[in-house]
C-alpha cells in the first residue's frame, strides 16, 4: 500500500526516466530500485542557459545496468545543474532546474 505522505508520482507506463515533479522547474530521478551502485551522470547534454524543449534529453546517466537518457518534463531555460558529472545522485534528488520562459514578448 502506498503511503499517503508520499508525494511522489508513480513512473509512467511510458518508460521514461524524468519522473516526479514536485514544483515547478525541477527535473528529479526516482530509482526504480534499490540500487547496489549509485547513479550517476556520465554526460550533460545541456548547457546552463541553453533552452529546453521537453521531453529533450538534457544528461546522460548511469545505473548499475544501463545508460538512461534524462529527458527534460518542463520547456524553458536550463537555470542550474544540480548535480556534477560522477556526482552520486540520491533518490528524488533534483536533477536541473529549468526555469519557464516568457515566449509571449
Amino acid at each position: 500500500m502506498k503511503n499517503p505522505e508520499d508525494k511522489r508520482r508513480d513512473p509512467p507506463a511510458t518508460g521514461k526516466t524524468s519522473w516526479g515533479k514536485s514544483a515547478p522547474g525541477e527535473e528529479r530521478l526516482w530509482h526504480l530500485s534499490v540500487p547496489s551502485k549509485p547513479y550517476v551522470v556520465t554526460q550533460w547534454h545541456a548547457q546552463v542557459g541553453d533552452y529546453i524543449h521537453a521531453p529533450q534529453v538534457i544528461a546522460t546517466i548511469e545505473c548499475e545496468i544501463a545508460w538512461i537518457e534524462f529527458e527534460a518534463i518542463n520547456s524553458g531555460i536550463l537555470a542550474e545543474q544540480c548535480v556534477s558529472i560522477g556526482e552520486p545522485i540520491p533518490d528524488g534528488a533534483v536533477v536541473a532546474r529549468i526555469l519557464e520562459s516568457d515566449t509571449s514578448s
